[in-house]
């Protein structure tokens, strides 16, 4: 019977002023294993299950991660859920005009000839998409949400 690795690990990335590791792969099904399956991979990835005397669920990767599911051995279960990714905007620091102008009022000012474009800034960025769940029956290894940085 075929048993499947652990997830892939993600990366980590500190745009939240600490490191938190995104997009990890889920575990892969393990077939009568008392440890259950595979291992998420750091980043959200969800645990593999097993198919024993007491079979273990798959487990869903981790909310706004984009973790991948992990898979399993019993059809009537499933594998786990992928789940969300996230966004994450980091604003400069900077003095920056308040409140929010309506696309309408851009195109009045900017018709006129009174829209001033601000000067360029860089943003910081992340975004991660949403994981892959993972089959039943041999399940694979769930997908980890893909992610951009910059």
């Amino acid at each position: 019977f075929p048993s499947h690795d652990n997830g892939g690990d993600g990366l980590a990335n500190s745009i939240t002023g600490s490191p938190v590791s995104y997009a990890g792969g889920g575990g892969g099904a393990r077939y009568a294993s008392p440890t259950g399956g595979g291992d998420g991979g750091s980043g959200g990835g969800g645990k593999g299950g097993s198919e024993t005397v007491s079979p273990q669920a798959a487990v869903d990767g981790s909310v706004n991660t984009g973790g991948g599911g992990g898979g399993n051995r019993t059809p009537s279960a499933g594998g786990g859920a992928g789940r969300s990714g996230i966004v994450v905007v980091l604003q400069p620091a900077g003095t920056f005009a308040p409140g929010v102008w309506s696309l309408q009022c851009q195109y009045n000012y900017k018709k006129q000839g009174t829209w001033t474009p601000s000067a360029p800034f860089d943003v910081d960025y992340l975004v991660v998409a949403g994981g892959g769940g993972a089959g039943a029956t041999d399940g694979d290894n769930g997908g980890a949400g893909g992610g951009r940085a910059g």
